[in-house]
């Protein structure tokens, strides 16, 4: 698979052998442009490529590219046949890719073939560290003794959530050198010699191990000498003889590694031994030399992980004879290398080496030579790692050697054996990032197989399967999928057995099921699944039994049920009121229809489209619902008469209608429907005819397509591109399906599941890869901190609580480093404080909490010394509270709890550094927002007062006059929820908490008409968390919480008023703080996560 390709570009092994392919590009670098600054640099070529897979192709297919960048803001491509080092610079750029290779022209290890160490680390790299680290590399990489080598491992967890780990590894590896020399004299006189010698250095070492792994290596070396001596290796590894006429001497070069990898199933583990010898004859003489080397490699992996460690080890034996003799030399060496890691997995490696010499000389003395060198290796990894090790290893290397001859005379005078050894330490400094995966993997299977069963994915992230079929038996069993562990758990099972029913997530959190079949019944029963409980309880039933109907929550929270079949096919809908528990009957609709489509449109009214009649006739007609009035309006027809097929919102707010039946043949083609003019065109169609397939938007804005039936259950997926109107086609499913479900997960990847054919398996499609980064951790976990964009681009975070001390410590972020740094301390302890930029560069905060008291105290930092400086006091304590920097330069605070909740304002004036009163609001706030108008002023909306009770009224503030005045209320009570200003002046309000409930809706205020609307509402309901408004006018809330700490991100299209997912942030939190870079990325800082005061850091890059 293609994405697969790209992952594995990643690996980078520098070898001594020269090497004429084109290496792949290993080193990525987001928002890095490279540029060379030598003479005769230049770039071979700019193409045009659509993506950065095409843009890499093109190097890689063009022998003279070594380095590529991708500018994605002009789909550019820039090659060149240079590779970054001293002469050159990386270049901070948004939107600009870099990848580079190293071949054996930049590079060259020479002596010996050195072993690479690899170690893990579970800290995502900055890019200032993936520079530094490759630069590092690439300065020391020409020929010296001991050599830098930079390796990219790639490894892959099959998890629910599968990621690649990457780990790159700079390593200086020594080599140890074992010498022995032999030197021997021979005087020939009649008498005859047999000698055999036998030399064996055993090494072990054990301990516990849940896994086995076991890895074999065997050598066979033979050496046949008549007259004069010939050799013969056998190697896994090139070796490297080396031949001394003369001189009587032996060098043993052996370096051994110790491989780690991450692993809770099978590991296997490949040893692979060099063995090199040389002989040297002076009338009748053979020597033979072997050297065995053993390494122990440990490793342990989320799935499979191979592990493979080669050790090169050169051992060179001269004999030097007068007279007529024959020498025999035998020098073994066994080379152990220890690395601590964590680890449950047990390692055998045996590794065996015979050698036979034979001679037709008259007399043989046998000299026999043993040595055993040892290094010890350190792994240090930039993230703390546990070592327990775990590990059984056990090496054994055997020599035989044995000489046979008859001869006349030989007389040995004497023998001196000398042997040296230097350790050798090798250090490994590690990092790595996580990337998700693009395309389908598998994930866990569900309990029982299943076809045509509802899903809803719940407040908690978890998402509900409930019901179906699964070819012998109806269900009411179901299950929660869990995309953080990709596990599957039972929960409570429905009170009846059913299928083809509808299955609804209402604004409460709860889950409505609704009508289906039995086996032998249509049903009219429909039940509700509490969140909390995990329960199910049975709620009022439908006015008419019916299957394969349609069901959608409408803006005002109630659910319409629409069409369906019972003995006969029907046109009754009905309305369910979750507040009442009952249904009541609404109006017709004008064509009777079963396997139908109903899209909710943005201004509420809700689309049906197609389906079919009693006697099987498939309609082309579609008709508009309208809550208000309960009244059905016909609108404009399709081109093709369809039913069994999907529809789905797309972000311009038109909807696509895809494949489906139409009584006589399965369709490809697709069509868009605009609400504004009420007409239906054709766009591009399929590449495959599919009916009971299911569709799903997905981050990127494409819409996949996957699976269903056209005579046979399909695998195929396809994506359509809504900018194009083009379908293509992408990975296929590992199993084919139809009748299935398909839902979106926390972190953005699409969840399939069962289908027809009893299937209990599932898998997860990946869009693109994730688009949030860690960039540093601050030097204090902390929460209900401030954040503040100074003016020389740089991030001020100050305060907060780290669930030990409120603090005063303050630190600084350089976007352009990707670093954090301490800066001057604040004067008070605080929390829930505010903090504002004011027009002369400096940082007002104001407020708060110290632990045990609120404060009227404030501080200016003053950005050029760093430092901090009390100023005047408010008049009234307070945290909890808003303030809003005003066109005129002072700052305006609002309400807040100081314990009691206030109304009281005041105003800040920078230039007296006094704060004086001003109007107080009409109703006391804690936990609203304020947000600065483009008419200079300032609305205040909901928060709640000292009793807990929420509110929906807002109401704005005149500088100018001083005065409150009131205006609309909002649609839903709503506290802790965010507010922010859109291109067009508007103000969007998201989520919160009602009181009763956590809030996935928002709403916007228009300042001409003072009025408030409701627009789409959020995919996940959320409180306390943030929202920030892109450079492309998009909104990204992310993160917050419900009743657990989500991660979940997901963006506002003001242009559509619909929300999609977008890519999970790496930690779950709330009570963070998030800030617009100058370069439009986004910076989310700390909070509070799962049982964590977070020290870390995020970047998502906004595009």
């Amino acid at each position: 698979m293609s994405y697969i390709k790209l992952l594995l570009l990643f690996v980078i092994i520098i070898d001594s052998v020269s090497q004429n392919t084109q290496a792949s590009l290993p080193w990525k670098v987001v928002n890095i442009k490279y540029q060379c600054n030598y003479p005769g640099c230049s770039s071979l070529a700019t193409v045009s490529a659509s993506n950065l897979e095409d843009c890499e192709k093109a190097c890689v297919t063009n022998t003279a590219c070594r380095t590529v960048t991708f500018d994605s803001t002009s789909n550019q491509c820039q090659l060149h046949s240079d590779i970054p080092n001293q002469s050159c610079k990386q270049l901070p750029q948004a939107g600009v890719t870099t990848l580079t290779t190293i071949d054996d022209e930049q590079s060259s290890a020479q002596s010996t073939t050195p072993s690479i160490l690899l170690a893990t680390s579970t800290t995502p790299p900055s890019t200032s560290t993936i520079t530094s680290l490759m630069t590092s590399a690439l300065a020391t990489s020409m020929p010296t003794p001991s050599t830098i080598i930079t390796a990219t491992t790639v490894s892959t967890t099959k998890t629910s959530t599968p990621i690649i780990t990457t780990t790159t590894t700079t390593i200086m590896v020594s080599t140890t050198t074992s010498t022995s020399s032999a030197s021997t004299s021979s005087t020939s006189s009649p008498s005859s010699t047999s000698t055999t010698s036998t030399s064996s250095t055993p090494s072990a070492s054990t301990s516990t191990s849940s896994t086995s792994t076991t890895s074999t290596s065997s050598t066979p070396s033979a050496s046949t000498s008549t007259s004069s001596t010939s050799t013969t290796s056998t190697s896994s590894t090139p070796s490297v003889s080396t031949s001394t006429s003369s001189t009587s001497s032996t060098t043993t070069t052996s370096t051994s590694s110790a491989s780690t990898s991450t692993s809770s199933t099978s590991t296997t583990s490949t040893s692979s031994t060099s063995t090199s010898s040389t002989s040297t004859s002076s009338t009748s003489t053979s020597s033979t030399t072997t050297t065995s080397t053993s390494s122990a490699s440990t490793s342990t992996s989320s799935t499979s992980s191979t592990s493979t460690s080669s050790t090169t080890t050169t051992s060179t034996s001269s004999a030097s004879t007068s007279s007529t003799s024959s020498t025999s030399t035998s020098s073994t060496s066994t080379s152990t290398s220890t690395s601590t890691s964590t680890s449950s997995t047990s390692s055998t490696s045996t590794s065996s080496t015979t050698t036979t010499s034979t001679s037709s000389t008259s007399s043989t003395t046998t000299t026999s030579t043993s040595s055993t060198s040892s290094t010890t290796t350190t792994s240090t990894s930039s993230t703390s790692t546990s070592s327990t090790s775990s590990t059984s290893a056990s090496s054994t290397s055997s020599t035989t050697t044995t000489s046979t001859s008859s001869a006349s005379s030989v007389t040995p005078t004497t023998t001196t054996s000398a042997s040296s050894t230097t350790p050798t330490t090798t250090t490994s400094i590690s990092t790595t990032t996580t990337i998700a995966p693009i395309g389908w993997t598998m994930t866990g299977s569900m309990y029982a197989g299943r076809q045509w069963p509802v899903v809803a994915v719940l407040s908690n992230g978890k998402i509900l399967v409930a019901g179906g079929y699964d070819g012998t038996n109806y269900l009411s069993t179901t299950e929660l999928y869990d995309s953080s562990a990709g596990t599957w758990t039972t929960t409570g099972s429905m009170n009846t057995v059913r299928s083809y029913h509808t299955g609804t997530l209402l604004t409460n959190g709860n889950v409505l099921v609704a009508g289906g079949y039995n086996g032998s019944a249509y049903l009219t029963s429909t039940e509700l699944y509490n969140v909390s409980s995990g329960t199910w309880a049975t709620t009022g039933n439908m006015n008419i039994a019916r299957q394969y109907h349609i069901a959608k929550l409408l803006t005002n929270g109630k659910v319409l049920v629409a069409g369906g079949v019972n003995s006969v096919a029907l046109s009754s809908a009905e309305l369910y009121d979750p507040a009442a528990g009952t249904w009541t009957n609404t109006g017709t609709m004008n064509v009777i229809r079963n396997s139908a489509t109903a899209t909710l449109l943005t201004n509420g009214k809700v689309l049906v489209a197609g389906g079919s009649n009693s006697g099987g006739t498939v309609t082309s007609t579609t008709e508009i619902y309208d809550p208000p009035s309960g009244i059905w309006g016909t609108t404009g027809s399709m081109s093709a008469v369809r039913m069994s097929h999907t529809a789905c919102m797309l972000a311009n707010g038109k909807v696509l209608v895809t494949g489906g039946y139409s009584g006589s043949a399965y369709l490809a083609s697709t069509e868009l429907y605009d609400p504004t003019l009420g007409t239906w065109a054709t766009t591009g169609s399929m590449s495959f005819t599919r009916e009971a397939i299911t569709s799903a938007v997905l981050t990127n804005g494409k819409v996949l397509v996957a699976g269903g039936w056209n005579g046979v259950s399909l695998s195929a997926s396809e994506l359509y591109d809504p900018s194009s109107g083009i379908w293509t086609t992408t990975t296929s499913m590992n199993a084919s399906r139809n009748q299935y479900i398909i839902s979106v997960t926390t972190n953005g990847a699409m969840l399939v599941a069962g289908g027809a054919g009893t299937l209990r398996t599932a898998e997860l499609y990946y869009p693109s890869p994730s688009i949030w980064t860690i960039s540093g951790s601050m030097n204090s976990g902390r929460q209900q901190h401030q954040a503040v964009v100074l003016s020389n681009g740089k991030i001020l975070v100050a305060g907060g609580y780290d669930g030990t001390n409120y603090l005063s410590t303050t630190e600084l972020y350089d976007p352009s480093a990707g670093t954090w740094t301490t800066t001057g301390s604040m004067n008070t302890v605080r929390s829930d404080h505010t903090g504002t930029l004011l027009t002369n560069g400096n940082v007002l905060v104001a407020g708060g909490y110290n632990g045990s008291a609120y404060l009227t105290s404030t501080e200016l930092y003053n950005v050029s010394s760093g430092t901090w400086a009390t100023t005047g006091n408010m008049n009234t304590a307070r945290g909890y509270h808003t303030a809003t920097l005003l066109k005129n330069g002072k700052v305006l605070v609002t309400g807040g709890q100081n314990p009691n909740v206030t109304n009281s304002a005041e105003l800040y004036d920078p230039s007296t550094s006094n704060w004086t009163n001003t109007g107080n609001m009409s109703a006391v706030r804690q936990y609203h927002t304020a947000t600065l108008l483009t008419n200079g002023q300032v609305l205040v909306a909901g928060g709640s007062n000292s009793g807990g009770t929420v509110s929906s009224t807002t109401e704005i503030y005149d500088p100018p006059s001083g005065i409150w005045g009131t205006t609309g209320s909002m649609n839903v009570t709503r506290m802790s929820h965010t507010a922010c200003m859109l291109a067009n002046g508007k103000v969007l309000v998201t989520g919160g908490y009602s009181g009763s409930a956590y809030l996935a809706s928002t709403e916007l205020y228009d300042p001409t008409l003072g009025t408030w609307t409701t627009t789409g509402s959020m995919n996940f309901t959320r409180r306390d968390m943030t929202s920030a408004v892109l450079t492309n006018g998009k909104v990204l809330v992310n993160g917050g919480r419900t009743s657990v700490s989500l991660s979940a991100s997901e963006l506002y299209d003001p242009s559509s008023g619909i929300w999609t997912t977008t890519t999970s942030m790496n930690a779950a939190r709330y009570y963070h703080t998030t800030t617009v870079l100058i370069n439009g990325n986004i910076l989310v800082a700390g909070g509070y996560g799962i049982n964590i005061y977070l020290t870390s850091a995020e970047l998502y890059l906004s595009t």
